[in-house]
């Protein structure tokens, strides 16, 4: 299983970094960094060479190095990965689900009533992708995304999601408060 989790991590580190490459803006790159820095932290692979810039919200006060992450074990961090990985495919689902509703908003007259059209029609897609994203640093603030999540008879996906959450808040010692 180790085994496994280093080689989903070294390509997960290709394709990031293949993305990286691509990406024009500096914001950007620093969201990436960010975003790949809590990912190896969760697993627990350390620093991939690239070093800890002042804004990184995982950098020491004084802007240097990071400090170390607490310890995960190995049956956390591929909870957290199962449980991200089931919120993508909920996301993908709501994603689908929301395009007739999306589609709708364009027939009304207005910008406004198109712009909250569309953001009511999103908001399944909106809360999802909020869970997705927490549920790798888990603590308090994944708990409340994912419980943000309304549920929709139509994905399914939303149920496993939550599962494979919970799976996670268990395996991590993530409490409920």
């Amino acid at each position: 299983m180790a085994g496994a989790g280093a080689a989903l991590g070294v390509l997960l580190m290709i394709a990031i970094g293949g993305a990286v490459r691509g990406c024009h803006t500096s914001s950007r790159v620093g969201e990436l960094d960010r975003r790949v820095g809590r990912i190896e932290g969760a697993l627990g692979l350390g620093d991939a060479g690239a070093t800890a810039s002042a804004d990184t919200p995982a950098a020491g006060a004084d802007g240097g190095a990071a400090p170390a992450p607490d310890d995960v074990s190995p049956e956390c961090a591929v909870a957290r990965v199962a449980a991200y990985h089931a919120w993508q495919d909920a996301l993908t689902k709501a994603k689908a689900l929301a395009g007739s509703a999306q589609a709708a908003c364009a027939d009304l007259w207005g910008d406004k009533k198109k712009q909250a059209c569309y953001y009511v029609a999103s908001a399944g897609v909106r809360t999802t992708q909020a869970a997705r994203d927490a549920i790798i640093n888990g603590g308090p603030a994944a708990r409340d995304a994912v419980k943000n999540v309304k549920d929709d008879p139509k994905n399914d996906a939303i149920a496993r999601a939550r599962a494979a959450s919970d799976r996670a808040f268990t395996a991590c010692g993530d409490e409920a408060d």
